[in-house]
């Protein structure tokens, strides 16, 4: 009858044990089911089930409360395997020392309470047990003391895949209450859990793998795409993330990069979190990292699995990879823009040479005309004062063609010293018409000092002519435009302030390209702001722009007073 009620056990047992193992869940959580189970069905006060794992040991205990069969407290305690041997000149041992000797199998079948499988059994009221082991061929005598809280204690030893260990401990407050056919039953299900805890891992593994790979497929989809960026495949990823963890509910994920942030909505410091570093060409650009918003129990590491290390490794590679092919892509694209830009410079060079050749002759026949109608006595006040303005315009003109052939042959600027002051006003003058007539007030606010600098007239002038003219574009509907000077001591301050549309900061990164605008209409060339820094650096001198979307932009020019 004995015999086939635990042939009826176990077969419930097995069936039960493959479905716990069959979920995948977390050892932890397998462990508790299985000792809850075992002591539900077994005579016994207290159930404990050792599994190594990572050479650490995972305990879990199940404890009868008082004759109730049910209710049970589990616990789990994690201790260091490393050191597995017991010291020799160590006699009496605990139960602690006796189960890792029966776990990894170091005790001798010299000692009476063990069995050919090598398990240890005590079932009478014996002081104290003896227990044998080899170690360097020696054979060493400990002394087991059962306590006498458990006066019956069996303990199975198994094998999980081949290599790992495992321990399966019954414990009860009375003797006798096992007998010798019930402990080889014992060791039958012990190797049941060791092919239960294998099965497990297999379905961990197996299902680890496949959002693992789920994962690294959805990775690659983002950064296949032809015109992604690589901050929008940043995010992707960081939202990709969770759903690859053992728990994606309570998972959030962070990845920061060149110092740039990208998380998940529900991000925030949770209190264990699984990271690894992004490294690029040999240094540190960032990390990624994924944390649990609530505390969960210990695992391979905290609370994550070994499988999931591995993966968060592999996407900071990924991450690394990526980074560093879009940024050749990036410097291939600014590479190609420059080449484009010079081949573009080079034609543009080429027809100004062209054009100032041919503006030449009708300019000389202007100036000459107007120097002939100047001379004449005659002429009213009021024409001759209109001429004086024709023949100065076309003076301006055939130094501006002059300045293209300069441009087109890579000539250096003609400087002489010119007052400061007097130049910014002659470049004021060309355009004051056109801020007349487009509501534009224009206040100057002139350095007393009329400082004096070494420096090519008309490029100055064209300096604060271009400068203007962008900041006239940007007032169509009227505004204020104040030009100020200043002496810094060893060199002079420009500042042209409007009171505009002014400019975001990608703007503000293309403003000085060559034949970058933000015109539609296609009324700018793009060339006047990166002819003026051109001038001001081929005289020594800064340039810097500050503006803001709604309120307007301030250029400040800086020149050396002597170069």
């Amino acid at each position: 009858m004995k015999q086939e009620l635990y042939e009826a056990n176990e077969r419930e047992l097995i069936q039960q044990m493959l479905r716990l193992a069959s979920r995948g869940v977390p050892r932890t959580i397998f462990s508790q089911d299985v000792v809850k189970l075992l002591i539900r069905y077994w005579r016994c006060d207290s159930v404990g089930l050792r599994i190594e794992a990572h050479n650490n040991c995972y305990c879990t205990y199940a404890v009868r409360q008082l004759s109730d069969i049910r209710p049970v407290r589990v616990h789990q305690q994690i201790k260091n395997v490393c050191e597995m041997t017991v010291s020799e000149n160590k006699k009496k041992i605990s139960l602690e020392e006796l189960s890792i000797l029966i776990m990894y199998r170091q005790c001798s079948a010299y000692s009476s309470c063990m069995t050919p499988h090598g398990s240890f059994w005590t079932n009478k009221i014996l002081p104290y047990y003896t227990v044998y082991r080899e170690n360097n061929n020696k054979i060493i005598k400990h002394l087991f003391y059962p306590s006498s809280k458990y006066l019956s204690v069996i303990l199975v030893p198994f094998t999980i895949d081949d290599t790992d260990k495992g321990l399966l401990m019954l414990m009860g407050k009375r003797s006798d209450l096992y007998s010798s056919e019930e402990i080889e039953y014992f060791e039958r299900f012990g190797e049941i859990i060791g092919l239960a805890e294998s099965d497990r891992r297999a379905h961990i593994h197996l299902r680890e793998r496949v959002k693992e790979l789920s994962c690294l497929y959805g990775i690659a989809k983002l950064a296949a795409q032809p015109d992604s960026s690589l901050p929008g495949i940043m995010q992707g990823i960081a939202d990709l993330l969770p759903a690859a963890w053992l728990y994606p509910d309570i998972a959030a994920a962070r990845i920061e990069l060149s110092g740039k942030e990208y998380t998940t909505a529900n991000y925030c410091q949770g209190r264990q979190k699984l990271s690894a570093d992004i490294v690029i060409n040999g240094e540190t650009n960032g990390s990624v990292e994924v944390a649990y918003l609530i505390k969960k129990l210990e695992l391979d590491e905290g609370p994550f699995l070994e499988e999931e290390r591995n993966l968060i490794n592999e996407v900071a590679r990924q991450i690394a990879l990526i980074a560093e092919q879009k940024r050749g892509i990036d410097e291939q694209t600014r590479l190609r823009n420059q080449l484009h830009q010079a081949r573009r410079l080079a034609t543009v060079g080429q027809l100004a040479a062209c054009a100032a050749h041919e503006l030449n002759e009708p300019l000389a026949t202007i100036i000459g005309f107007a120097q002939l109608i100047k001379d004449n006595p005659d002429m009213p006040p009021q024409i001759t004062k209109d001429i004086e303005k024709i023949f100065s315009s076309s003076l301006y003109g055939r130094e501006i063609v002059k300045k293209l052939l300069r441009f087109s042959q890579q000539l250096p600027p003609k400087k002489g010293l010119i007052s400061f002051n007097t130049v910014i006003n002659h470049g004021l003058e060309f355009v004051m018409p056109t801020c007349t007539s487009g509501g534009v007030t224009v206040i100057r606010s002139f350095d007393s000092s009329d400082p004096t600098i070494l420096a090519d007239e008309t490029q100055i002038q064209q300096i604060i002519i271009n400068i203007v003219v962008n900041a006239l574009q940007a007032m169509l509907g009227g505004g204020t435009l104040t030009i100020t000077t200043k002496a810094l001591g060893d060199s002079v301050l420009l500042a042209v302030e409007d009171t505009g549309i002014g400019m975001n900061e990608d703007v503000l990164q293309h403003i000085f390209i060559p034949f970058f605008t933000t015109k539609a209409d296609d009324s700018g060339t793009g060339l006047g702001l990166s002819i003026a820094r051109d001038i001001v650096i081929s005289h020594g001198g800064t340039i810097t722009v500050t503006s803001t979307p709604g309120k307007g932009s301030r250029f400040e020019i800086r020149l050396p007073v002597s170069s």
